[in-house]
């Protein structure tokens, strides 16, 4: 079995910050633990990291697990290998007693001897739109 890198997009009208909680508990309790959720310009981006025998494997799995959530997926596209400094690592923050989910841009020349990050990380800011701010 192998990792598989790959985005999957989900079609939403502008979420509220409420809504975008509600929708990664949904994810989550759907099976979507091995990715991280961020805004994108059609509604809501899955970042996966999934295990499978094969890539289509990877993908059908993610698809159905997003479509139990009640989600339609819109398009998945494929995550290369980053290049360069940067990568791209997920992090889980707690908001509210809820897990909020996310990514952070971390440059691997500063990551300690014991391979962790360390402070010096970029949040992703949220691309969607909260409703009454």
């Amino acid at each position: 079995m192998a990792d598989y890198q790959f985005s999957v997009i989900i079609p939403t009208p502008p979420m509220t910050h409420e809504d975008i909680l509600d929708a990664t508990d949904t994810l989550g309790n759907a099976g979507c633990l091995d990715a991280s959720i961020r805004g994108h310009s059609d509604g809501i981006e899955l970042l996966f990291e999934r295990t499978a025998e094969s890539l289509q494997a990877a993908i059908s799995s993610a698809i159905s697990d997003v479509e139990r959530a009640g989600y339609r997926v819109s398009k998945v596209e494929l995550i290369s290998k980053p290049t360069g400094w940067s990568m791209i690592t997920p992090c889980v923050a707690e908001q509210n007693g809820r897990a909020a989910h996310g990514m952070a841009k971390t440059d691997p020349t500063t990551m300690g001897s014991d391979s962790r990050p360390s402070s010096r990380t970029q949040d992703f800011p949220p691309r969607w739109t909260s409703a009454g701010r």
